[in-house]
């Protein structure tokens, strides 16, 4: 019996040691300028260097095995910085995303690759993207500013079309893909109003789900386990943010369950889904804190950084 307790406190002791050492990781990520982009996608790493999209294995990492996939140097943009990358499914293609230094145009720069990569498509004034499937990208257009359209483009069949229109001016959209890839998202927010509609990334042609209408005042966030939706939200709380399950056939606002609320005067920084649990980031008192939340028990255990 008692070799059966030390055990469980020996496991308890590590994984607190696992979440302290995520906790520091995560505070030094936050407390410091991050001057390269890095993805880790698959069996691959893809990072900026010196102005060049590289990718190299992760069993190879090293300076003799990167690969070199696009550079600015060669695009007819002047001016213009690395800002966001997003990588196909398949590997088949990578979306960068690239800014003007001197205003607020972008263009997103598809690139096939190929055994040698090969600029595919330019699609300007593109503020965010995210990939449906290996050949369909989804991406929002800005004008003057502001974001209120959403297109998706086939690359089978080279050809775009109107998936969501914004007809507030109020509200600005973009687009953010489920950790599980499962959906994508289409967020049109206000400063105090959010409205999520969802894309099943295996038939994005399909019309796209409403989450739950827009409601004065309720701020919401959607991710996607097993079929439920947790949504992160002000509803319900004047104070601060709350996590909350429905399923995804049936995710109005009627059908929410919170599982978890942040305490008064946190404040949020970031959530992050797995597979039986999702980890809050937060900061409380001045410190930083990690509160891991087992989706099956529904327990929670957190632990504090510095």
């Amino acid at each position: 019996m008692l070799s059966t307790i030390e055990k469980m406190n020996a496991d308890e002791e590590g994984k607190t040691e696992r979440l302290k050492q995520r906790l520091e990781t995560h505070y030094e990520k936050y407390s410091s300028n991050l001057d390269s982009l890095m993805i880790r996608f698959g069996d691959y790493v893809y990072f900026d260097k010196d102005g060049c999209i590289c990718r190299s294995r992760l069993e190879k990492a090293g300076e003799g095995n990167i690969e070199v996939l696009l550079c600015m140097e060669d695009l007819p943009f002047h001016g213009f910085f690395i800002q966001r990358i997003r990588i196909s499914p398949d590997h088949r293609y990578i979306a960068a995303g690239i800014k003007s230094v001197n205003s607020e145009e972008s263009v997103s720069i598809i690139v096939k690759l190929n055994t040698l990569p090969v600029m595919e498509h330019i699609i300007p004034n593109v503020f965010s993207f995210e990939w449906a499937t290996h050949d369909i990208l989804f991406y929002t257009v800005q004008k003057n500013l502001q974001c209120h359209e959403v297109y998706l483009y086939d690359f089978s069949k080279k050809h775009s079309e109107l998936v969501y229109i914004e007809q507030d001016a109020r509200y600005f959209v973009d687009l953010y893909c489920t950790k599980d890839k499962r959906f994508l998202t289409i967020n049109s927010n206000s400063k105090t109003t959010s409205e999520v509609w969802l894309v099943d990334c295996h038939h994005p042609f399909k019309t796209p789900v409403l989450v739950q209408q827009r409601t004065k005042g309720i701020i919401y966030h959607v991710e996607h386990r097993n079929n439920y939706l947790y949504i992160l939200t002000t509803y319900g709380d004047l104070v601060g943010y709350k996590l909350i399950e429905a399923p995804v056939d049936s995710c109005s606002l009627e059908n929410w369950r919170s599982i978890y609320a942040l305490k008064e005067k946190a404040k949020l920084i970031e959530l992050e889904m797995f597979k039986d649990h999702c980890v809050v980031f937060l900061k409380y008192c001045g410190h930083f804190y990690i509160d891991n939340i087992s989706l099956v028990s529904n327990s929670i255990h957190s632990v504090k950084g510095r």
